[in-house]
């Protein structure tokens, strides 16, 4: 039952860490279990207790939640596809267009996000209007892109646009979704100065949904 109590200090000693050896414990030891519980009541009384929600990284094979730290050891950089995508406005508003490096989590689009704090613009290329950072349309469109007027946070608040996919939302969720919605995390690095939003995946999408 221990063995791994035994492997974890054999490896200690051979690395050279101090410890108090002999006096360990283990999750699976009931002292530490029923001191946990204790700390848990304790909180508990004092209403530190709370139901909340967050996103965390998954492995499918494995079934079950990964720390960081296991997904820091398989980092990597790697090359992947990436894609600008243009969403058409209601009311014959102009196209909301975003770069997203995830393009599979498009099905789960509810929300494009816009930083109040960056200058956006309409931007006419070929006959056709987008709206986007006024920093990014250079880099976007080239230097043949028309800018025909900027356009105010407040304006950009009100604005909705249809789903990319057919949407399965009940009509209450759409009334609150397919809309841009403010966000301080929105840069004009890179990207288009809007960002696509998939509250299923990753933790600003979450946090902002």
């Amino acid at each position: 039952m221990y063995l791994y109590v035994d492997m974890f200090r054999d490896t200690l000693k051979r690395i050279g860490r101090w410890a108090e050896y002999g006096s360990e414990y283990s999750t699976l030891d009931r002292n530490y279990m029923e001191s946990e519980w204790w700390v848990f009541q304790q909180a508990w009384n004092q209403n530190l207790i709370y139901k909340s929600f967050r996103t965390t990284p998954y492995c499918i094979r494995c079934a079950t939640p990964l720390s960081n730290f296991e997904v820091g050891m398989a980092y990597k950089d790697v090359k992947d596809m990436t894609v600008y995508v243009a969403l058409r406005g209601t009311e014959n508003k102009p196209r909301f267009i975003f770069w997203t490096t995830t393009p599979w989590t498009l099905p789960a689009n509810v929300a494009v996000a816009y930083n109040p704090e960056l200058v956006y613009v309409i931007a006419k290329k070929e006959d056709q209007e987008y709206i986007l950072a006024k920093e990014r349309v250079q880099n976007v469109f080239g230097n043949d892109a028309e800018i025909v007027r900027e356009v105010s946070a407040d304006e950009l608040s009100t604005m909705t646009y249809e789903p990319l996919y057919e949407s399965s939302l009940s009509e209450e969720e759409k009334a609150v979704s397919f809309r841009l919605v403010p966000s301080s995390h929105v840069t004009a690095t890179d990207g288009t100065g809007l960002v696509h939003m998939a509250p299923a995946f990753g933790e600003a999408d979450h946090e902002v949904g």
